[in-house]
């Protein structure tokens, strides 16, 4: 039952508790999208992780524009019902992403002259992605086992011969691409016709990864693409794991985070083929990439509990996050002020009014620190607010 999406107020449905928080996130996560944030599942990020950087870097490009909460899904008596109860399927139209290689290239910051040929490789690499040795948390429910091969269960490539005409190839192997761009054999004459690079790709998910993107409501994790466009593929996947790592567990008593990796997970974050942790850590770059271009500061060192006779198992890859005034000095981001809470309807002089004046003043006064750690003040405005605010409470 389709319900007036502009009145939400008219919605009738048996589970109102759940239509009504699945709204909340949707508007959170609108606003979020205002500010190139986009959402990942935990789980999904722990099983896709295994995938090449390449397909990687196409699937952000998913995660960043599929819709993960469809009103009209939302809005139905049947999807909420078959939801509740583990059995909801997401119907095609809504887990199939079309990706644009101009958006692609502006992203990344690519050349169109090898920008195009890229977008072209990297869909085709996802969609030849076999994950074959997935492990998931036991957080939720329904997640992605091993009967799930591919995380895509059709493509279909829009090559724009011409301004006016655009053409469909849903069959391409790694076998047609040539240097400037694919050819494909004309049925009837067995001649080659030239293509260029894919002007635009469309994917469609397969169900189950689509069931773990979608509808999010906990364990998962809010990620900048305004940074990891900024970063090599690797460094991107990495990025995403730390972030996960850092939203997910407590900070540690010496004020950060640690990982460890085994040799197999350490190649196929870099798709690198190292023979051993030893190599493979002479040889890492990510840490200071990460540390020069991101919020975190990331140092790695080889696991010395892990080690048998002369062999090292494990890596550790140890992180934090630099403080406000750090990530403003290198121009990473500035210092902002979160949002005052607005007053709520209560008596002056009230226990309530006091409560909120507290908040306020603890949201200034973290500003404020952390505006003197690069020698700024706070603005007029905010003096004046200060003032007020502890006048209330008496201080």
């Amino acid at each position: 039952m389709d319900v007036n999406v502009n009145n939400q107020n008219v919605v009738t449905l048996p589970d109102k508790g759940l239509h009504t928080n699945l709204l909340k996130f949707k508007y959170n996560n609108d606003l979020d999208q205002k500010g190139k944030l986009y959402r990942l599942s935990n789980d999904v990020i722990t099983g896709l992780l295994q995938m090449e950087p390449d397909s990687w870097r196409i699937f952000e490009q998913i995660a960043k524009k599929i819709d993960i909460y469809p009103l009209k899904l939302l809005n139905s008596e049947q999807f909420l019902n078959d939801l509740s109860e583990g059995t909801a399927v997401i119907p095609a139209k809504y887990r199939t992403v079309t990706l644009r290689a101009k958006d692609y290239i502006k992203d990344y910051q690519l050349a169109a002259s090898t920008g195009y040929r890229e977008f072209t490789l990297n869909a085709l690499s996802l969609f030849d992605e076999m994950l074959t040795n997935i492990s998931f948390s036991d957080t939720r429910n329904s997640v992605i086992d091993v009967g799930l091969s591919r995380p895509i269960s059709d493509i279909t490539f829009h090559v724009q011969l011409n301004q006016s005409e655009m053409t469909q190839i849903k069959t391409v192997t790694h076998q047609m691409i040539k240097p400037k761009g694919w050819t494909q054999k004309k049925a009837a004459s067995g001649d080659e016709s030239k293509h260029w690079s894919a002007a635009s790709v469309s994917f469609i998910l397969h169900e189950r990864l689509a069931m773990e993107m979608l509808f999010l409501q906990r364990y998962f994790t809010r990620l900048d693409s305004a940074v990891t466009e900024k970063l090599t593929k690797p460094a991107s996947k990495l990025y995403t794991l730390l972030q996960m790592t850092a939203s997910s567990k407590p900070v540690s008593l010496e004020g950060g985070w640690m990982i460890s990796l085994d040799l197999e997970q350490c190649n196929k974050l870099s798709a690198t083929k190292y023979k051993t942790i030893t190599q493979f850590a002479n040889n890492f770059k990510l840490a200071t990439e990460l540390t020069k271009k991101t919020e975190y500061d990331v140092i790695h060192f080889k696991d010395e509990a892990s080690k048998v006779k002369k062999k090292y198992v494990q890596l550790n890859i140890a992180f934090s996050k630099k403080s406000a005034g750090d990530l403003e000095q290198k121009g990473l981001k500035k210092i902002t002020r979160k949002r005052l809470p607005p007053r709520p309807r209560v008596l002056v002089g009230s226990d309530a009014e006091g409560a909120w004046a507290r908040k306020c003043i603890a949201i200034l006064e973290a500003y404020e620190k952390e505006l003197k750690t690069v020698k700024r003040k706070l603005i007029k405005a905010d003096r004046e607010r200060l003032v007020r605010y502890r006048k209330i409470i008496g201080a």
